[in-house]
């Protein structure tokens, strides 16, 4: 379960990563921003600002890194592990249905190091709930947008997900951490982008 922190005139973006089942608090991600990126977060440019944010243990130790630079298009966002190594990256497709709803780029494509397509994120028509889905058409994992209650909903552009890995997908698969990055591309690049 991803849990975005409420702020109702906030330039970053932070969240607290917890296990669904026992609600123990696992990890927080902190969007790392220098001075004029924090402003420019307040206009209408929001979308094309770079960020970074570093996924860490509560103890401090650095656990993976999502990022991107300035970007005017489609957006290529890299994920980068521990040791800042290149993990794999998300490749905003553009189509026809993100540009009839108005949302963006409806399909993803999850590369591996050597920018392969591994798998492609598709989002549900009404951009709730998103599928990992592979070449095969196979659901590996699902993102899925989660009600945070009335207030929340209206007044703060704050989301909370809840993300399912299906069983088959290996404990120690880099697959795995670019999906929980992709929460935060997600909600960042694809959600409040067009808020």
């Amino acid at each position: 379960f991803i849990k975005e922190h409420v702020g109702i005139f906030k330039a970053a973006n932070n969240y607290d990563v917890f296990d669904a089942e026992t609600d123990e608090h696992l990890m927080e991600c902190r969007e790392k921003i220098g001075f004029s990126t924090k402003i420019l977060r307040f206009t209408p440019f929001r979308r094309v600002t770079p960020f970074c944010s570093v996924a860490q243990t509560l103890g401090g130790d650095s656990l993976f890194i999502v990022r991107r630079g300035v970007t005017f298009w489609m957006s290529q966002i890299e994920v980068l592990d521990k040791n800042e190594q290149l993990v794999g990256a998300f490749r905003q497709r553009w189509s026809w249905l993100a540009f009839l709803s108005g949302w963006g780029c409806a399909n993803v494509d999850v590369l591996n190091p050597q920018g392969q397509v591994i798998c492609r994120i598709a989002p549900d028509f009404n951009v709730v709930q998103f599928r990992f889905v592979t070449k095969d058409s196979e659901d590996v994992a699902v993102i899925t947008k989660q009600w945070a209650g009335l207030a929340q909903e209206l007044f703060t552009s704050a989301d909370n997900y809840m993300l399912s890995i299906a069983p088959n997908v290996d404990k120690k698969s880099p697959l795995r951490l670019l999906m929980l990055a992709a929460v935060l591309c997600i909600d960042f690049v694809f959600k409040e982008g067009t808020k």
